[in-house]
């Protein structure tokens, strides 16, 4: 038996993707050059890890450090840190809006528009049963109430957001009631 006196060792840490939306799972690896038996991963958010293969979800985005310290039965320590090695992307901000969004007519046609930086993907869903899939759809509601309005969008990155407006387009079916007097009444 050989007993190996001052050996270094590297940790081999990689992770499944390095950049992100918030709230995707990552998956980190570390394949040690030894017998390593004690893992102490930093995910450079505040949270840490002491298994060799954790999962991991950054609920933030921006760039985000990570550090793996490994050791041999408590002796032989060794840290690496990457800087910047996961990128974590804000979701889309979706800004839509309606050319109008009330009528007292039936049939009403709205032209929606989305101005959502970045998307190159939308789901429109209308809650008169209508949808769309272009990014400036023209519905036409033709039933009188008060309807809402959801769009999700994916963005370059892939990551996605969803807006619902509720009761957001009104088509109101106006009753007027008028009433005439049995009596004149003229002045002189």
């Amino acid at each position: 038996n050989f007993v190996e006196i001052g050996a270094s060792f590297t940790n081999n840490f990689t992770s499944n993707i390095n950049q992100s939306c918030k709230n995707d799972t990552v998956l980190f690896t570390d394949s040690p050059s030894h017998n390593v038996d004690f893992w102490l991963w930093d995910f450079g958010d505040g949270t840490t890890s002491n298994l060799q293969n954790p999962t991991h979800v950054f609920s933030n985005s921006g760039n985000f450090d990570i550090s793996l310290r490994t050791s041999i039965q408590g002796e032989c320590s060794y840290t690496e840190t990457i800087t910047n090695y996961i990128e974590v992307f804000d979701d889309p901000n979706i800004v839509f809006t309606a050319d109008a969004n009330y009528s007292c007519d039936a049939p009403f046609v709205v032209e929606f528009e989305d101005n959502t930086l970045n998307a190159n993907s939308w789901k429109w869903t209308f809650d008169n049963v209508s949808s769309s899939i272009i990014q400036n759809p023209i519905i036409e509601f033709d039933t009188f109430g008060k309807f809402d309005v959801e769009l999700e969008v994916i963005d370059v990155n892939g990551c996605k957001s969803e807006l619902i407006k509720f009761e957001y387009i009104i088509v109101d079916n106006l009753i007027i009631e008028l009433s005439v007097s049995d009596s004149i009444i003229c002045e002189s």
